[in-house]
């Protein structure tokens, strides 16, 4: 409940993500979540919730266990299809930036 109605669970988290950039300012760090936005709600002392996720990875929603076992197994985690796409992801964004480097 407290994610859903109050500010201070998003601020707690976009604060510990803004000490970790600040700590490792000399390091790539990729923040990322697998729990998908939600436009619902809007708190009270500004968007929070858009905050934190515009520090992140864009979301991208990968295919739960459940839609790779055709509803056999109910199981919203990700499935191996999933975390095969994912790994690719950041695989891509790694090799991009050790070029640059």
């Amino acid at each position: 409940m407290n994610r859903l109605k109050y500010s201070s669970y998003w601020i707690e988290v976009i604060n510990y993500i803004k000490i970790i950039n600040h700590v490792l300012k000399h390091n790539i760090v990729y923040h990322w979540t697998w729990v998908k936005p939600s436009n619902e709600y809007f708190l009270s002392s500004g968007n929070y919730q858009k905050e934190f996720y515009d520090l992140l990875i864009p979301f991208k929603d990968y295919p739960s266990i459940t839609e790779e076992t055709n509803n056999l197994i109910e199981d919203l985690h990700w499935g191996e299809k999933a975390h095969s796409l994912f790994a690719t992801e950041i695989m891509k964004k790694i090799k991009i930036f050790t070029k640059l480097l």
